[in-house]
């Protein structure tokens, strides 16, 4: 399976987190810098067990050598990495397929994934099922620009926004779903649905969770013809992610960056 991959990182600070570091340290000299590693995979697509090769000589992927890659290569190492999925989860082999993407869902929480923006396959199951996993997974599932119809209230399987604590550092985590969704999966899995602009719902939620206290806000999201995105970038920050990782193919994304907190 080809994936279409384009990353983008979104990240901003906030401007009050610095008061405390000013008051220990001379006002003409900044705080030293910081990293913050972040770490994105994409279309998962329930990739359980690896691939077997045609030729039936060899394997690849699967969530366990995704797993192993992480650790070794990637240097992922929670609560100090932020672990990220730009969804399309569950709909694949058939383990997954059969139990409606379960058992990612397991796998995910056990590798301590921080959070998921809602992919356009993960309806293909349907909105009940997509809020079984919901409530099933430790991570939140975001879609900032997905509301109920005539509305600007998201569904309950879903939240805007969340906040994760990654090295003493307060990141703020905006999904987005793609507004392709509803010519790439069954429109009848979504009814009473509407999907809103992008930039609509990043003018709205980046100063919801920078007033909720995030000091860097990163953009997770699932993008036109089923691109992936994850980065970070603003004051003081910046950067794309590297390259990517998929279960199917054994290719993963991750950026560290030097945050560096000031005025400004």
């Amino acid at each position: 399976m080809r994936l279409r991959i384009a990353g983008f990182l979104a990240v901003t600070m906030l401007t009050g987190a610095v008061a405390l570091a000013q008051k220990v340290a001379p006002s003409n000299a900044p705080p030293p810098p910081r990293t913050l590693s972040v770490i994105a995979t994409s279309d998962e697509h329930g990739w359980l067990d690896p691939l077997t090769q045609r030729n039936g000589e060899g394997f690849q992927g699967g969530m366990a050598y995704l797993y192993g890659q992480l650790l070794g290569k990637e240097g992922y190492r929670p609560p100090s990495t932020l672990l990220l999925s730009a969804g399309d989860m569950w709909t694949g082999p058939y383990e997954s397929t059969l139990l409606q993407g379960r058992p990612m869902v397991q796998v995910m929480n056990s590798m301590g994934y921080d959070a998921a923006a809602l992919g356009n396959h993960d309806f293909d199951f349907g909105q009940e099922a997509l809020a079984r996993r919901g409530s099933e997974a430790s991570y939140p599932i975001l879609a900032a620009n997905l509301y109920l119809a005539g509305t600007k209230t998201n569904p309950p399987y879903v939240k805007p926004w969340a906040i994760s604590i990654v090295d003493g550092i307060k990141v703020g985590i905006v999904g987005l779903v793609t507004t392709e969704t509803p010519f790439t999966t069954d429109v009848r899995n979504l009814s009473g649905m509407e999907f809103g602009g992008y930039a609509d719902a990043l003018r709205r939620e980046v100063p919801a969770v920078r007033a909720a206290g995030a000091q860097v806000v990163v953009v997770v999201a699932r993008g036109p013809q089923g691109s992936a995105s994850a980065g970070v970038g603003g004051a003081g920050v910046g950067g794309a992610a590297d390259h990517w990782w998929t279960p199917s193919c054994g290719r993963t994304g991750s950026g560290r960056r030097r945050v560096s907190r000031h005025n400004g």
